[in-house]
């Protein structure tokens, strides 16, 4: 795939995450810019978006920690091939699931 169509096709994939969580904050793709901001921003998340064939999520968890700032959450949602946007997965650490899954967030 070109970069071009790369790039939007990871935009659309932006735009689907946003809608489905109800917010419109999102922002364009800037491949290799290391302070680039989150594809979707939410109140105290960094949201990052990928859709990919070949998952790296230890490389991409790098670069979504890398961006946080104190108070922050990094969060990747991972597209999954065929399935709708509800359908895909997020990735978080444990530590903030626990946080989230007792209510002390």
């Amino acid at each position: 795939m070109s970069g071009r169509a790369s790039r939007e096709k990871g935009i659309r994939w932006e735009r689907a995450v946003a809608q489905y969580l109800h917010t419109t904050t999102t922002r364009s793709t800037r491949p290799g810019v290391a302070d680039d901001a989150a594809d979707v921003v939410l109140d105290g998340w960094l949201v990052e978006c990928k859709d990919h064939g070949r998952w790296t999520v230890p490389e991409w968890w790098r670069q979504v920690v890398a961006k946080c700032r104190d108070g922050e959450t990094p969060v990747l949602v991972l597209k999954r091939r065929q399935l709708p946007t509800g359908e895909a997965l997020v990735v978080l650490r444990l530590e903030d699931w626990d946080r989230m899954r007792k209510g002390t967030e």
